[in-house]
């Protein structure tokens, strides 16, 4: 469904990608399970996540293919990205009340239209 290739920085002309299948229903618990490979130089894995429904699938592959790429961030970068972003979201766990992720995005809103002001204001001066 998605594929995302990584540059090795350490080992100029080798990649890492992570690819990320298309959630599949399962006949028997009628759940969804959606299918992570990471393929290195040196590994190759696979796993199966899985949600009540495709949009819960998909969204926990996507956030362990986020966490995949953590564990050698230090060596990866990804051409659509700036210097260090791998172009994967962050989340927030599930099980947070729902006054406190409004908190949370609140927050991110006020330092995101902080730093747009910073750069807006910046592009003036030139």
């Amino acid at each position: 469904m998605a594929e995302r290739r990584l540059e090795l920085t350490n080992r100029p002309g080798k990649h890492a990608i992570v690819r990320v299948r298309k959630p599949a229903r399962d006949s028997k618990t009628g759940n969804y399970k959606c299918s992570v490979e990471w393929v290195h130089p040196e590994e190759r894995e696979l796993f199966e996540l899985w949600g009540i429904d495709s949009m819960q699938a998909l969204q926990l592959a996507i956030r362990a293919a986020g966490e995949l790429t953590k564990i050698h961030e230090e060596n990866l970068r990804w051409s659509g990205g700036l210097e260090g972003y791998l172009g994967f979201p962050k989340f927030y766990p599930e099980h947070l009340p729902k006054g406190l992720l409004q908190k949370l995005e609140r927050m991110i809103e006020r330092e995101l239209a902080a730093h747009m002001r910073k750069l807006e204001l910046a592009a003036r001066r030139r």
